[in-house]
Parts: C-alpha cells; structure tokens; sequence
C-alpha cells in the first residue's frame, strides 16, 4: 500500500487492512499515529514514514509492536527523545531501522537494540549525537552490517565504547574521530570480517594502521584526510576490490605488490605525496581498471610495464614529473576495448532500494515480495569515480562508468611527438595531454576516436597544420590545442565550427575562421628549394662585391670633402686662419731647433 506525498493527515481508513506486508506512508503530512492502526498490521513487513510529521509522543503510544516487521523507517521526522520509542525492543525480526535526520541529541542510549539480534542496518547519520552511553559494544548485535552515524557530532572517550565485531560496513564519515580510534581496544582492531570500510571526510591524523585491518575487506576508503607516513611493503589484502587513499598527506613509494592484488579494481592515489617508480612489477592478469595518481610527486618515466594493465578504463597521471616519451604501449590497453566481456563488477549488485522505489508508484494493484526483499538485503554500494574531462569534474557510477574510458597525462614533463597508435584507443572518450613539452604534429590517427568527447593538446611544442578529419569527430564537447606552434588554414568544417577562438589562441600562424585572421597575410613561406638556394647564394656574393665599391668610394668622397673644406677655411683672412698659421710656424720652428742640437751634440 502506498500513501506518497498525498498530504493525508492521519492513518484511521486502513485499520481494516491487516493483511498488509508494506506500507509505505512516506513524504506526506502526518502529524499523529491514530492506530490502534499500526498494531494490527499483524503481516507488515515494511513501514515507511519517512518525511513526515510524526512526533516523540505519538510514536510512543503505538509501539511499532508489529510482530514481523523486517524495515522501519522513520527518518526525517521530528524525533528528538529516542528514549521514547520503547517499542523497538519488541521487534525482533527488525533487519532495518533508519532513523536519518531526526532532531535526537546528547547520548545515544542503545538498551532499545540489546533484542534485536536480526539487524542489519542502523542508519543515524543527520542528528545530533555527541556521546554514546557505556558498552555500546556489547548492546550493537553481532549480525549488524552497515552502520552509519556520518554528520553527528560523536566523539570517543571511553576505549571500550566501540568494540564492534563482525561489522562489514562501517561509515563513519563527518563525525570527527581522533587518532585514538586505532588502539587496540577500538573498533577498527580486530575485526576478522569486515569487508567494508569508510571513512571519508574526517579530520582523522597520522599514520593508518593498514596491516592491522582484515585481510577480507574488499573496499576501503580512508579518503579527505590528514592520514600520514607510508603504505607498508609487506602489505596484504587478497580480497581488496578498491582502495582510496586519495586526499591524504601519504608518502613514500607504492608498494608493487598491490598492483597484484587478484580482485584490485579501482586504485585511488590522488593528492598525496608519493614518489619513486611505479608499476615495478605487475601481473599481467591484474584486474585493475581505474587508476589515478593525480598531483603526486612522482618523477620518473612511464615504465613500459603500465601497458600490462590491460583492463584499465580511466588512467590519471597528471600533475606529477613524469618525464620522457609517452610510451606508444598504451594501444595494448583496454580503455572500453573489452567493455562487452562481462567481467565488469564496479557497478553495484541489485539495487533493492524498496523503500524509495516504492515512493514512485501513486497506484498499485499487486506487490510480490520474495525472499530477497523480506530479508532486508542490503546491496553493495556503488562504485563513484569522479575524473577530470571537458575542462571539469565530472562523478561517474553504475552503468555510466561501465562507458567511461579517458586517458590524462597533463601536467608532466613528458617530450617527444604523440605516438600514432593512440589511434587505437578506439573507444576512449576524454584524451587530456596539455601543459607537456610535446612536439611534431598531430597524428592523423587521432581521427579514428570516433567516441572522443574531450580533446586536449594545449600548452605544448606541437608544430604543422591541423588534421582537417578532425571536423568529423562528432562527439568532441570540449578540444583544446591552444599555445602551441600549429600553423596554417584551421579547417573551420563539420563538427570544428561548434568551437570559438578561444580552442587556438597562442598559435600566431594560424588563420581563418574563427580567428578573423587572412590566411593571404598570414601564410607562412615554404622552405626554397635547392636551385633557389644556390641563386640565392650567388646573389648575396655580388651583392657583398657591391658593398665593398660603394664602401670604397664613400670613404674617398668624404676625404676629398674634408681637404676641401680645410683648405677653404685657411684661404679666409681670420683671427682663426692666423692663429693655426702661428700654430704651424712655431711647430716647425720647434722641430728645426730640435734637429741642430741633435746635430751638435
């Protein structure tokens, strides 16, 4: 039965419905439980009263006492006493309890959740916990798997608050933990089973304790926080599937053998400091598929074994030194080449989402729970990669990121000329090479990416007119060659003129549309050929014998001008003619006494 955003006001007219195993009463305007109702629901299995108006008293009368209720959800409602939901105790078949957004404060007594030995999924993210009351270890049953508490205000100050066993998945984002939650006697030690661990988004310090987790996780995500020191050489984990790290303050290299990791999908280094070499030694049946190492400190060459990785679909070595050519492997990897073969497992399992899916459905005649429904199971979470193509981040997951395939080295030091057989990379759909020190030209083969939404060649060395099959790449949103040394006609055609001037500038010999530049004006000269040359050569030996006349008759003319003007200057009857006579007379004399003394001694 489904009751969504209908603005009712109260639930009376469906006392006679006993036979009801979902109930589904969410975004509507209840203030009050006027049941009598919800207790006779002897079959309901699933109750929904999410966003909705009902209150601590209200909720204390009914008891929720419904024998085989499986999920209760309650969230987003004006709670604030979660003391007064004293009926939760006699749920014991209770697999569900959401109470996200509430008003609840101050200490989170946990005595209502000591009976309920079925729960799977506690969810109390959105509140106001500050404290959790003693022993909370011991009241959390052991069955629990998901437990989310994310943006409360909770702290530790008791060791034993959080010895939690057997938890899968364990989301504490935002809530601030310090470092003390790694001893010994804390929640994240000695958990044999967990598979699941997040911890994003604290403020979370120092090093992490990577080999005292369980060897079965298979995601862990530490991400957005001031973790430091290294990731450990010897470290293990057979099962792992993701791991981010990204966000960190991490250092040191990364261990090799975590690119052996058996079911290693997904790698996130991003925003940290790690250097040395990579990929030292890789299985060639790795299973990696997304590996970003974006703004590290990482100054070395590609190594040639990266191409070993042959299902990766999203590679990000931007930002970092990375130095030499780029390896011309790269056609050796997938990027989408065997996005058919159904091995790909970074989408979630069945996403049972009942509760919300039901939200949507106004009218329904029928409803058919199996197994896999009345039991409360709890899906996997999504795999969300966020990944920097058309100049922006974009978050990509399910079936989106089964599709998503780019290649990003910009940022680095890298030389040479583009390889041609990035061509094979058929099915890639965002190619970011700026701000290198690439040169040649731009191979033709590039205009085989038929799939190419992002194209990015700015800031580099490149030299030689633009391919004009680019006009045919039809699914280019973004491109990109600015700054670089391109010249000639731009082959304003096809799918080239959805772009402005601004994809060209810094190319001062490029012209055309949509520059406004006349290519007549701006064409640059071919090189002359070798006739041309030795005529040239010819010509500029005669033209130095020419120099070298007219130097020589210039320097006589002015020395005859000179002699000229002197001597005219003297012939004038002037204080000045008589003063240089006077100056010659008295110089003469002085040499003609100098000489008879030097003929008498």
């Amino acid at each position: 039965m489904i009751l969504t955003a209908s603005s009712c006001s109260g639930v009376a007219e469906l006392a006679n419905m006993t036979n009801l195993r979902v109930l589904n009463l969410g975004d509507n305007s209840f203030s009050f439980l006027s049941v009598q109702g919800l207790t006779d629901f002897r079959e309901l299995e699933i109750l929904d009263l999410s966003f909705n108006g009902v209150n601590d008293s209200e909720a204390s009368s009914n008891r929720f006492s419904t024998a085989k209720l499986k999920t209760l959800d309650l969230s987003f409602n004006p709670f604030s006493d979660i003391s007064l939901l004293k009926g939760l105790e006699s749920l014991r078949e209770l697999v569900v309890l959401k109470l996200r957004g509430n008003k609840f404060n101050h200490t989170l007594f946990t005595h209502v959740l000591k009976d309920l030995k079925k729960l799977q999924e506690l969810d109390l993210s959105d509140n106001g916990f500050t404290n959790l009351d003693h022993g909370l270890g011991l009241v959390i049953p052991t069955s629990l798997q998901v437990l989310d508490f994310k943006r409360n205000q909770l702290s530790l100050t008791h060791e034993g608050e959080m010895l939690y066993r057997d938890l899968q998945t364990n989301e504490t984002q935002g809530t601030g933990f310090e470092q003390q939650c790694f001893n010994k006697s804390t929640f994240l030690f000695g958990m044999s089973w967990l598979s699941y661990l997040y911890m994003s988004g604290n403020q979370l310090k120092g090093p992490f304790p990577f080999q005292q987790q369980s060897p079965w996780v298979e995601v862990m995500d530490i991400s957005h926080n001031s973790f430091s020191g290294s990731i450990p050489r010897n470290v293990n984990f057979p099962s792992l599937r993701e791991l981010r790290l990204q966000n960190n303050e991490f250092m040191g290299s990364v261990p090799g053998n975590l690119f052996n990791a058996a079911e290693l999908e997904v790698l996130d280094l991003r925003n940290n400091n790690f250097s040395g070499k990579i990929l030292n030694t890789i299985d060639q049946t790795s299973k990696l598929r997304i590996l970003l190492l974006r703004n590290n400190s990482f100054r070395t060459y590609i190594p040639g074994k990266i191409c070993q990785l042959s299902e990766v679909g999203l590679l990000d070595l931007s930002h970092n030194q990375f130095r030499g050519p780029i390896p011309s492997c790269f056609s050796k990897m997938s990027f989408g080449a065997e996005q058919n073969n159904g091995t790909m497992s970074l989408v979630a399992d069945f996403d049972f989402a009942y509760i919300t899916f039901l939200r949507h459905c106004h009218y329904a005649s029928h409803l058919n729970l199996d197994d896999g429904v009345s039991n409360g199971y709890q899906p996997k979470p999504a795999t969300v990669v966020d990944f920097l193509t058309k100049s922006r981040y974009e978050a990509y997951q399910g079936d989106i990121l089964r599709y998503m395939h780019g290649l990003d080295l910009s940022s680095n030091e890298l030389s040479g000329e583009i390889p041609i057989e990035i061509g094979d990379l058929q099915n890639i759909r965002s190619l970011d090479l700026s701000s290198n020190r690439l040169t040649g030209s731009i191979p033709d083969s590039i205009q085989k990416l038929k799939g190419l939404e992002s194209l990015d060649l700015s800031n580099n060395k490149l030299y030689g007119s633009i391919p004009p099959m680019l006009a045919d790449l039809n699914s280019l949103g973004y491109f990109n060659i600015s700054y670089n040394n391109l010249s000639g006609e731009i082959p304003f055609k096809g799918h080239l003129v959805t772009f402005d001037e601004r994809s060209y500038i810094g190319n001062a010999h490029l012209c055309g549309l949509p520059t406004n530049k006349n290519c007549i004006s701006q064409r640059v000269p071919e090189p002359p050929s070798v006739s041309t040359q030795a005529k040239g050569e010819d010509n500029e030996e005669e033209g130095d014998v020419i120099d070298m006349v007219w130097f020589y008759w210039t320097c006589a003319a002015v020395y005859i001008s000179t002699s000229l003007a002197l001597f005219a200057f003297l012939c004038i009857d002037s204080r000045w003619s008589r003063e240089w006579f006077y100056r010659v007379d008295l110089c003469v004399h002085h040499l003609l006494r100098f000489k008879r003394s030097s003929i008498c001694n």
